[in-house]
């Protein structure tokens, strides 16, 4: 019998092993709002009055224990809103666990050293982002005050673009071509459209200013997350059946690769249980194929956001 030579002994070897799979994406909660009931030490100071101060515990120890629970690896920290601008508890939790979160803290849009806060937030506090929420802000209540894309803030988006940082941006769907003018000005922004945009759903199509958002889809620096379907259903009723139609939209616009998973808040203050929030992206969403999912619900954030090795 023929010697085979060394080359072929590994050619055979190689035909013949076993394939390893590549380790499956992380899950990574992409909106995570915790607090602190210690207001001596993180004050309650919300930027609109009437806002409701926290009454439940929202710590960043109680989501640990979800996290383990439901196997949530990472997730990206979102400033509540009863804190203001001050990022202090989200800023700490992401210094004790530089490995399972980044965050995103809150801005001041009339600010005009905004982008100086913005570069301190990041540089000294390691803040991955902002928060930037129109939404509170609605066309129709203060049409003097539409802010987003008022040229007065064209430097905290520079600022942003210089800084390789992202925002994620809470507004209602009217507010979407002044996100789009934005996205179009500072293309190298990473932006996160939070809740798909808070679409109102009617009982067919067209949508008309829910359409706004599906224009953001030509433009590669804009993520959606597949978040709050609850919020957006008129039924209430899970899995949400009648925000579907508009959801699949988003899914053939943006396509599997630009969407996140995310949740909203903590514990007792949660809308659906974590396992149903999870449930809902790996079983109940009828277009999503198996091969989205993992890109979904983690795989997508680890491409735009950056947790410590």
């Amino acid at each position: 019998m023929d010697t085979l030579s060394r080359r072929e002994l590994l050619l055979s070897a190689a035909a013949v092993a076993t394939p390893v799979s590549a380790a499956p994406p992380p899950v990574i909660d992409t909106h995570m709002h915790v607090w602190s009931l210690d207001s001596a030490r993180y004050p309650f100071s919300p930027p609109e009055p009437g806002y409701r101060k926290p009454r439940e515990d929202g710590s960043v120890e109680q989501y640990l224990e979800e996290m383990r629970s439901h196997g949530v690896d990472r997730a990206v920290l979102v400033q509540e809103r009863s804190s203001g601008w001050n990022n202090r508890y989200i800023a700490d939790c992401v210094n004790r666990f530089p490995k399972l979160f980044v965050g995103h803290g809150l801005i001041d849009p009339h600010d005009p050293n905004n982008a100086d806060v913005l570069e301190r937030e990041v540089r000294r506090n390691r803040l991955s982002g902002m928060r930037l929420s129109p939404i509170y802000h609605p066309p129709d209540r203060f049409p003097n005050d539409q802010w987003l894309n008022a040229p007065a803030n064209y430097a905290l988006w520079k600022k942003a673009e210089e800084l390789g940082v992202a925002f994620n941006v809470f507004l209602a769907p009217a507010q979407m071509p002044q996100l789009e003018d934005m996205v179009r000005r500072y293309p190298k922004v990473k932006v996160v459209v939070d809740h798909l945009g808070r679409p109102d759903i009617l009982p067919r199509a067209p949508w008309v200013e829910n359409d706004h958002l599906l224009k953001l889809a030509k433009y590669p620096n804009v993520w959606v997350k597949f978040t709050e379907l609850y919020s957006a259903s008129k039924t209430k009723q899970y899995p949400y059946l009648d925000v579907h139609p508009f959801g699949r939209m988003v899914y053939e616009a943006f396509g599997p690769r630009r969407l996140l998973f995310g949740t909203g808040m903590v514990g007792k203050t949660r809308r659906i249980p974590l396992a149903d929030e999870l449930r809902l992206i790996r079983e109940d969403i009828p277009y999503f194929a198996d091969a989205d999912k993992p890109w979904i619900l983690g795989g997508n954030a680890a491409h735009v956001w950056r947790w410590k090795s």
